[in-house]
């Protein structure tokens, strides 16, 4: 009984191991190139990214006014 059991253990164990082997690779750049929602965020912040851009430009020649008024 104790042989039954300790083989069955193991071949189950074995099979388990070799089944994990078997996992596919995922490519998640892919994945989310293809959801719609992710070129539409991309698009929100490079939007952002450019409103930020115009304002810091914005303040850096109101910073030079200053300057030489100062």
């Amino acid at each position: 009984m104790n042989k039954l059991l300790t083989i069955s253990v193991f071949l189950i164990s074995s099979f388990l191991i070799n089944a994990q082997s078997n996992i596919a690779h995922l490519n998640s750049q892919e994945v989310m190139a293809a959801m719609p929602s992710y070129n539409r965020a991309i698009q929100d912040l490079d939007s952002f990214q450019q409103e930020l851009v115009e304002e810091l430009e914005a303040m850096k020649k109101d910073f030079q006014k200053e300057v030489i008024i100062y």
